[in-house]
């Protein structure tokens, strides 16, 4: 009974860290100008849709070029 307990509070805490981690991501695409958002290949218009798709996609954005999934993954500069 506790480890079924535990288990559930460990799904809980994963799943509130995953959603903080999405929220900062998204907040840190919004907070780029028209200029870097281009050479992530996106428009700010892309932004809410990106993150509906990896949603939908269970995370991952299908069809979705190579600097959209670094994006959506959270990495700051996808680009070498």
């Amino acid at each position: 009974m506790i480890a079924i307990l535990l288990s559930a509070v460990a799904r809980i805490r994963a799943a509130t860290a995953a959603l903080r981690h999405r929220q900062a991501v998204y907040d840190e695409l919004r907070s780029f100008d028209r200029r870097a958002l281009a050479e992530f290949g996106i428009t700010r218009a892309d932004i809410p849709h990106l993150f509906a798709r990896a949603i939908d996609d269970g995370g991952a954005a299908a069809g979705a070029n190579d600097n959209r999934r670094d994006v959506i993954a959270g990495e700051r500069h996808p680009c070498p």
